[in-house]
């Protein structure tokens, strides 16, 4: 099926219905992989410029994650580690060479009826962007759908200084310019999962490739994939604090 633009100016429209109480290049023509479960050290990746090495996984199939029931493959250029936040079902970083600015790939999944409509979610994540010349970070933003094995998935391009989230009774965020965001919400028979990269433009290009890759391999586990990798539990914590 072909790629729909959205006007933003209509998702804009629909989240004030929503309000705030939401939390809120390539096809891929074939299945993803069927893979046994590993642990989590099978292989560590040099992920940053800090020097530090990450535990995690890369190279185009998956240590399996249940998050509402989907699962996907782990593409050759993004390297999963452990989680830096428990609200998060899986994190990936870019691949870099030392001296080259970090890119993080977070994705998350609320539990079945939560985590807020993809337009709402949509809103917010354009919201976190400020332009530099001024214009509004909804006229540039690039939103896109399109169908991924039967689920309705929206993707958002935006580039710009990124301002966070706006946290009751929380100091701001610090602004970082040059930065750009891939996002991409499937909506999975359980709900919505949401795959968010962020990070210096440069690196965020680098690992857009991989990003297509994973969320165009997002299928749903098998029945023995389930019972291997266990039943899926919600999130601790708060999902506004968790920085979503």
């Amino acid at each position: 099926m072909g790629v729909v633009k959205l006007s933003v100016g209509v998702v804009l429209g629909a989240s004030l219905v929503l309000g705030l109480s939401a939390c809120d290049k390539k096809k891929r023509g074939e299945q993803a992989k069927e893979v046994p479960l590993a642990g989590p050290e099978a292989v560590a990746h040099q992920a940053t410029d800090s020097g530090d090495a990450a535990a995690g996984h890369g190279g185009g199939h998956s240590l399996l994650v249940n998050a509402g029931g989907l699962t996907w493959d782990d593409p050759p250029s993004l390297v999963r580690r452990l989680p830096t936040n428990p609200i998060r079902k899986a994190e990936y970083a870019v691949k870099i060479d030392r001296g080259e600015k970090p890119a993080t790939l977070a994705i998350h999944y609320f539990g079945e009826g939560t985590g807020g409509s993809a337009t709402a979610n949509v809103v917010r994540w354009i919201d976190q962007f400020r332009q530099p010349d001024g214009s509004r970070s909804q006229d540039v933003a690039k939103v896109t759908t399109k169908q991924i094995r039967g689920m309705n998935t929206t993707f958002v391009d935006l580039e710009g200084t990124y301002v966070g989230m706006n946290i009751p009774d929380a100091p701001p965020a610090p602004e970082r310019p040059g930065q750009r965001l891939l996002g991409a919400i499937v909506e999975g028979k359980l709900g919505p999962v949401f795959f968010k990269m962020t990070g210096d433009v440069a690196t965020v290009n680098k690992g857009e490739a991989g990003f297509f890759a994973l969320v165009e391999s997002v299928r749903a586990l098998t029945d023995k994939e389930r019972k291997e990798v266990g039943p899926d539990t919600p999130p601790p914590g708060d999902m506004f604090g968790g920085g979503h």
